[in-house]
């Protein structure tokens, strides 16, 4: 089969199965809508209430019952969302009969009433399923406010404390190593496979093995390239700690994949499955500990911490880690959530005062770095009362409490660490691709349309919406680390999605932020089409630098409208509203906005019209240099002596411009020179043409323009006048083509004996005055 039919016959089966896909998805969600019952509904809503009232309700049971509620707003949406067109399109139907009168067509009036009763029964629908919404709302407010009760009790709750019921405790602790060998034991790990565990034992050691083996390879490439006695790069300190703990890293993930494959029970509750993952965990956060105190790093940039405090900070980092990777392994992955169900409280206890108080050695060595000392002392102070406070309860019994105070601090943590080396990443992602001189930094501009001029400038709106969208992150994950209840983001959720009123005005956070996502985006797009128009296309295109460059705006002004439009549908603003705000621009043009839309037509007129053109020679006024950008409002001018003048666009179409290269760059020069009365004049007129005919920037070929020439032009009162044309390649070199002509003619006339006078004037005194002195 041909390679051209076959790829059509993969297109047509594909787009049939897409087809066939989204008319199947497309009927699933009918029959869901049409499926959905109000008064079923309505009926559930009321049953869960009276669940809700029982005073033995505990949390899962509110939390299955939120979790339904949920469901049945969402088939009320979906309801309300088919009705109300349907509502619209009966009353379109209706509006479209006649009035009603005694001597219609019976046809017409038993299609009234068919509408009519028609509609009747969708309103009610529409009523109904409102009214499920509503009930919902209530509902939710209700369940959430109990689950939050609930959470508060079980969080509060008080145990044992720690020096209540010794003699229990210490039969626990004496049960611990038999409890630790138990769930170590091969069988707990694996189905009962004695050849499991074999391979288990030799996989794990073949992963150490090539651990070992890339381990001792990196080292020698890093000595044989003599890396130490550079400047640290990249390629040497990120692979660096991946081989220098490799062997971790693929023992835990090698036991960790065998003990899932053969594990006879779910592999979270094994405590031998935790260990592998928690070796893997190790590793990982030993390799995350070096990099990143390391020095290309965020650490990097906090004074005094590289390298004086290194070695110390990275030793309570590597208790901390594993102080939480042991805490882990023992308790689960609810260690910190909820009491185990055998209500053993001591080991978690002990393990929850170590995690604090590796807490609290990372940050007494925190204030000792000296970038620190000065910086986040509040921050410092509340971190080391939550630890404080959350060692205290732990003490006196209150465990879930304490938990709930060390899960948070430490989660908060992670957070900030992570979110730090994230915003240093994007920091220099940032500089790589502004002040980068590799291909992909290269590329990277080129696809965002981003000039060497105007490269910081230009990424700036992106970062900012990176950041804005990485901090509103951030901030949702603390709500989500200390909301115990887990109602403040689903209610914030449900604020973004359904929105809310501020007096008359509705907002919708969702639309808003998708109108402004859409918008970006179609910014990325359109620097993308412009710089592939310039590119691809444009350049290939018979027309002058001036009618490209034109081109290449009109297409970024028309790709920033269709931006602006979409995204002000996406946020909600009725298109059709622009009407008022084009009526209240009239006026304020009326006002104090002429020279604005004065200025916007006119750039409008210059990229149409194209008399002046990017890169041409131009004088406006006293102004005078090369066009360097036309934008919407000014066009910036770049005078000889490196100065960015913007000129208002209606200077460039109402006034006076001389373009001087707007058909040819070549340009004419008029050099008037005076000498004495009783020179040689037909040897004057041959030094100043072979002047301008010796200059490399003169034109001497008659086929291009007039050769040099010599014009005797005036008997003037002191001098002969003469005067040299010249056409040269460039006009802007004009000053510099003159000072060597004039430097040329100079010499010629000093070796020729010729002298240019200066202004004379011969004064006769007829008569003096009578006591004029010395009057003889």
């Amino acid at each position: 089969m041909p390679k051209g039919i076959h790829h059509r016959t993969l297109l047509t089966a594909t787009a049939w199965l897409a087809l066939f896909g989204s008319t199947a998805l497309l009927a699933q969600q009918a029959a869901d809508q049409a499926a959905f019952d109000p008064g079923a509904a309505i009926e559930d809503i009321e049953a869960m209430q009276l669940q809700f009232n029982d005073p033995d309700a505990d949390e899962l049971t509110v939390s299955n019952a939120l979790e339904l509620v949920g469901q049945i707003r969402a088939g009320a949406e979906s309801c309300v969302a088919e009705t109300r067109p349907e509502v619209a399109r009966l009353d379109g139907e209706l509006g479209i009969l006649p009035v009603f009168n005694e001597n219609e067509n019976i046809e017409i009036w038993e299609r009234r009433n068919a509408l009519q009763a028609e509609k009747s029964l969708v309103e009610a629908r529409l009523s109904n399923c409102e009214l499920v919404i509503s009930r919902s709302d209530g509902l939710t407010a209700i369940a959430e406010q109990k689950r939050s009760r609930l959470s508060r009790r079980r969080v509060m709750s008080r145990g044992d404390a720690l020096w209540s019921n010794g003699e229990r405790k210490l039969e626990t602790v004496k049960l611990w190593p038999a409890q630790i060998i138990q769930a170590l034991k091969p069988a707990a790990s694996v189905d009962g496979s004695f050849a499991a565990t074999w391979i288990l034992i030799a996989l794990a050691g073949l992963a150490i093995g090539i651990g070992i083996a890339l381990r001792f390879k990196f080292r020698r490439w890093y000595k044989s390239t003599r890396a130490d006695e550079r400047a640290p790069e990249f390629k040497y300190l990120v692979p660096g700690p991946l081989t220098e703990y490799a062997p971790i890293l693929l023992a835990g993930l090698i036991a960790a994949i065998v003990i899932n494959i053969y594990a006879a029970e779910p592999v979270w509750d094994l405590v031998s499955f935790r260990l592998a993952i928690g070796v893997l965990a190790y590793g990982f956060g030993r390799v995350i500990i070096e990099w990143s105190t390391g020095p290309l790093s965020p650490a990097a940039e906090v004074e005094g911490l590289i390298p004086a405090m290194v070695k110390p900070v990275r030793r309570r980092l590597r208790r901390f880690l594993l102080a939480l990777v042991g805490s882990f392994v023992i308790l689960g992955r609810g260690w910190l959530v909820d009491l185990p169900e055998d209500q053993d409280t001591l080991s978690r206890s002990v393990l929850t005062l170590l995690l604090a108080f590796s807490l609290l050695s990372v940050l007494w060595i925190a204030r000792k770095i000296p970038g620190l000392m000065n910086r986040f002392r509040f921050t410092r102070f509340l971190i080391l009362l939550i630890i404080l406070v959350a060692i205290l309860v732990e003490i006196l019994g209150y465990h879930n409490f304490a938990g709930y105070l060390t899960r948070g601090i430490v989660f908060t943590a992670m957070s900030g660490f992570a979110i730090w080396m994230l915003l240093w990443m994007i920091e220099q992602t940032r500089n790589a691709i502004t002040t980068g001189s590799s291909p992909l930094a290269f590329r990277t501009r080129t696809y965002l349309g981003i000039s060497s001029a105007e490269k910081p400038s230009r990424l700036g709106p992106y970062q900012l919406l990176i950041d804005i969208t990485v901090w509103l992150s951030f901030a949702a994950l603390l709500i989500w680390i200390w909301d115990n209840s887990g109602t403040v983001l689903p209610k914030a959720g449900t604020y973004i999605t359904q929105g809310f009123t501020i007096g008359a005005i509705s907002i919708m956070p969702l639309n808003i932020l998708s109108g402004v996502i859409a918008f970006t985006g179609l910014l990325l797009v359109t620097s993308w089409i412009k710089g592939l128009i310039q590119r691809r296309w444009v350049r290939h295109m018979t027309m002058d630098r001036g009618a490209r460059d034109s081109m290449v705006t009109l297409a970024g002004y028309a790709g920033f409208a269709i931006a602006s439009i979409t995204g002000l549908a996406l946020i909600g603003v009725s298109l059709a509203g622009l009407a008022w705000i084009a009526t209240a621009l009239s006026v304020g043009i009326g006002f104090g906005l002429q020279s604005i839309v004065n200025n916007f037509i006119s750039g409008m007129i210059l990229l149409f019209e194209r008399p002046v053109k990017v890169g041409d020679f131009v004088t406006v006024g006293t102004v005078e240099g090369f066009v360097k950008r036309i934008s919407i409002r000014s066009t910036e001018i770049e005078t000889l002596d490196n100065q960015n003048i913007f000129v208002p666009n209606s200077e460039l179409v109402s006034g006076q411009v001389t373009n001087w290269v707007l058909h040819d760059p070549h340009g004419r020069l008029r050099i008037e020179v005076g000498v004495a009365y009783g020179s040689d004049t037909k040897l004057v007129k041959e030094i100043l043409e072979t002047a301008g005919r010796d200059h490399p920037e003169v034109i001497t070929d008659p086929t291009r323009a007039t050769p040099p020439k010599a014009l005797f032009m005036e008997f003037g009162d002191s001098s002969l006048n003469f005067e040299l044309r010249v056409r040269i390649k460039r006009i802007e070199r004009r000053y510099d083509v003159t000072s060597d002509i004039n430097f040329a003619i100079d010499q010629a006339f000093k070796d020729q004996s010729i002298t240019i006078p200066f202004p004379q004037r011969d004064l006769h005194i007829k008569t003096l005055p009578p006591n004029w002195p010395d009057n003889d």
